[in-house]
């Protein structure tokens, strides 16, 4: 399982959230993402398969999934 948080930014002006049209606060430069992992040994290679959801704080993403074959960095 995991999760990860991270922002960039351009200029001076960082913004943690924002209201949306309805009043919910929203994530708006801060971005985050959470989900889960497998990972398979093949000897001299690693077969990785994530699955990883976006969020903002209120709405979350459709599932992206991820897989690789090769070292990890």
């Amino acid at each position: 399982m995991f999760a990860d948080i991270g922002a960039a930014w351009y200029d001076e002006t960082f913004k943690l959230t924002r209201e949306d049209d309805a009043g919910r606060r929203r994530l708006y430069d801060l971005q985050t993402a959470y989900g889960f992992g497998w990972r398979s040994n093949l000897g001299f290679l690693l077969l990785r398969w994530d699955v990883a959801w976006s969020t903002d704080g209120v709405d979350t993403s459709k599932p992206r999934y991820y897989f690789s074959l090769g070292a990890e960095y």
